[in-house]
């Protein structure tokens, strides 16, 4: 047997042991530390112990969270493994590499390269996303949730989760996927929302989901839609309507966003108003750059339920986030202000 073989095999004992006493940080710290380590926790997804595979994915997920010493081997040893483990037929192996797949995407922006490991992935994924185990699915869907969130936020291009839409919108029908689906949708909607038009009614469906999580992401992707596209969510007013009642807050708060982006009569704008004003002095930048643009919408409509707002929308001017003082202005112009 070559001698890297013999090293590995007695690094993947010690690390056994480690496993099996749930040691997942020291185990992180040394796959961070040593290519050797690195390798002998990728074999050890395949022990014949679920409960040793389990816990090797555990450690995975927490090797970017380290410092990483040999960024270069987590992504030619580590990831490469694990893209091979989840080919694996034993369906065993393919969750604890899915699993472990996951932790990857969490803590892949502290690696080198994102752009380039997202891209490795993001196919894998969408293979992933129809194995017959639930919980693969489960897994690969949570992944590209995560990359679809690092890719808005970083600011890498979004044509990296193009490929992935159709499993996307087909994983809304699955009560185990759309959890996750969902929010993906909700991080490509924020910067591209015309590529979420042609499921407006599919996300309009998870409305009346009753996990308050999936509610939420869903109105947050109607919303960013109707800041682009006004017209396309006209026919989901009624369905906004109903998250007005909901018990979650900021379910209402962006069901009120929604409907005042999308609404053309001044009896729709006027149910909105009052929520949309208080959104003024929230405490998110966000919210209240949001609440002021769909007050401009309400006042090219009807100009007198905004006015009411003037001493907030004045006080907007002076905000420390420049994106809020450029929609009050935008408003206040409205209002020939």
């Amino acid at each position: 047997m070559p001698f890297w073989k013999r090293q590995t095999g007695h690094e993947s004992d010690r690390l056994r042991n480690m496993l099996k006493d749930e040691q997942f940080d020291d185990v992180a710290s040394l796959a961070s530390d040593s290519i050797q380590s690195a390798l002998a926790l990728t074999e050890l997804l395949k022990d014949p112990e679920v409960e040793v595979r389990a816990n090797a994915a555990e450690a995975i997920a927490k090797i970017g969270k380290e410092d990483v010493r040999t960024p270069d081997g987590m992504k030619t040893i580590v990831l490469p493994a694990v893209l091979n483990l989840v080919q694996n037929p034993n369906v065993h192996t393919r969750e604890a590499a899915t699993r472990a797949l996951t932790g990857i995407s969490w803590n892949s922006l502290m690696w080198k390269d994102f752009g380039q490991i997202a891209e490795r992935v993001i196919p894998w994924i969408i293979r992933l996303s129809k194995d017959p185990s639930a919980m693969v699915r489960r897994n690969a869907l949570e992944a590209l949730s995560v990359i679809a969130g690092w890719i808005v936020d970083m600011n890498e291009t979004m044509e990296q989760i193009e490929p992935a839409l159709p499993t996307l919108r087909m994983s809304l029908e699955d009560t185990e996927l759309r959890y996750h689906a969902i929010q993906a949708l909700k991080s490509v909607a924020y910067r591209r929302p015309g590529w979420v038009k042609p499921m407006i009614g599919d996300v309009t469906a998870l409305i009346r989901d009753p996990h308050d999580i999936v509610r939420l992401n869903a109105v947050m992707t109607l919303k960013h839609v109707a800041e682009a596209y006004p017209e396309e969510l006209r026919t989901t007013l009624p369905s906004l309507y109903i998250l007005l009642e909901d018990t979650w807050e900021r379910i209402t708060e962006n069901a009120a966003i929604a409907i005042g982006l999308v609404t053309k009569e001044a009896t729709e704008a006027s149910v909105v108003a009052t929520k949309l004003i208080q959104l003024l002095g929230d405490r998110r930048p966000e919210w209240r750059r949001e609440a002021a643009v769909a007050l401009g919408r309400i006042a090219t409509i009807e100009p007198g339920i905004v006015e009411r707002a003037l001493p907030q929308l004045k006080k907007l001017l002076e905000d420390p986030d420049q994106m809020v003082r450029v929609s009050a202005q935008t408003t206040l112009n409205v209002l020939s202000i």
